[in-house]
């Protein structure tokens, strides 16, 4: 007969067995088989067929059925699946192209907060007691001078001069992450294993899949950072960091957005990154797509060109390309 089970949740279970203990010599015989449990019943499970297991002298007739295609239940703070139930748009690459509310996330980045989600940026940490060494030989920056805590850009070029790419990095007790370019990373490591010697001791490993990292803009970012607890950085000069808990999950805090406008970045494992997300944006910021953060991106980029006329004024070009720009997509002039 078939064996059937109440059961509420849809799962499977790779195997369950059964024993005969002989009464005789007292030897134990067991047979394992695959286990289906549906919404309905629990039953063996092999290919629709059907078999006889003998125990002891009782045949029992087992009936066995395919499991059922089934939607896995959705894992609790996945980052993943909160941002696509905000209803934003990912590119072919996993990017978060858009939350559909550029013009939103625009005005909140110049007049209040808004936080990108910017894990495609590339995420390497170096490690090994020779790491700040290496890293001083292999970049533009004077990691020397660096303490545990504080930060740099710095720029990887060349054995002629020319620019790779261009990076942030953060000094910690034990490492150094690297922030690179997205289309960068891979060859940005294969480049600085390279160029580690047999007596050197470096170590180089991608985390970019390992971590996720978000971007605070905004003149308002300092009230989300005292909302969340997180006021201690908001005195730090650029490029230092702190390492905090958030509704007890642990996430480092840098100074800096990356643009000219004031902001913070986090960096946390993808086990918190849900977590830490909805915090922020119960704080009070605006999320933003990476289409927007491009724009904004350019828009300031406009803004620091000083051309050289008539002493330290605007160019005349310059000004009318940032206003057609900004007009182009709604923005208020300056």
């Amino acid at each position: 007969m078939a064996i059937q089970l109440p059961c509420k949740l849809a799962l499977f279970q790779p195997f369950t067995s059964f024993c005969h203990q002989d009464a005789l010599n007292g030897t134990k015989q067991c047979v394992s088989f695959p286990l289906w449990v549906s919404s309905g019943a629990v039953g063996l499970a092999s290919a629709g067929s059907s078999r006889f297991v003998n125990l002891g002298t009782r045949q029992a007739r087992h009936t066995l059925k395919a499991a059922e295609i089934f939607t896995p239940p959705p894992i609790d703070n996945d980052l993943h699946a909160i941002i696509s139930e905000m209803g934003a748009i990912f590119s072919e690459d996993g990017v978060v192209e858009t939350f559909q509310n550029d013009k939103d996330a625009l005005a909140a980045a110049e007049n209040d907060v808004a936080v990108v989600e910017m894990s495609q940026i590339g995420r390497i940490r170096v490690t090994g007691e020779d790491r700040i060494r290496f890293l001083h030989n292999q970049t533009t920056a004077d990691f020397q001078k660096l303490k545990d805590g504080e930060g740099c850009d710095t720029v990887f070029v060349t054995s002629t001069g020319r620019t790779i790419d261009l990076a942030k990095a953060w000094v910690m007790k034990n490492s150094v992450i690297l922030f690179v370019s997205p289309s960068q990373r891979q060859s940005l490591c294969a480049l600085l294993n390279k160029y580690i010697f047999f007596a050197d001791k470096v170590e180089v490993e991608d985390i970019t899949d390992k971590t996720y990292y978000f971007t605070l803009v905004g003149p308002n970012s300092s009230k989300v950072l005292d909302t969340l607890g997180l006021e201690a950085i908001k005195d730090k000069p650029y490029g230092s960091f702190m390492h905090y808990a958030i509704e007890g999950t642990p996430v480092t805090v840098g100074v800096g957005s990356g643009l000219a406008s004031p902001g913070y970045s986090f960096m946390l494992s993808t086990d918190t990154a849900g977590i830490v997300w909805e915090a922020i944006l119960n704080a009070g910021a605006v999320p933003m797509g990476a289409a927007a953060w491009e724009q904004l991106r350019v828009w300031q980029e406009f803004d620091s060109i000083v051309i050289m006329q008539d002493g330290l004024h605007r160019g005349e070009n310059s000004l009318r390309s940032t206003m057609h720009l900004r007009q182009d997509y709604g923005i208020p002039f300056l």
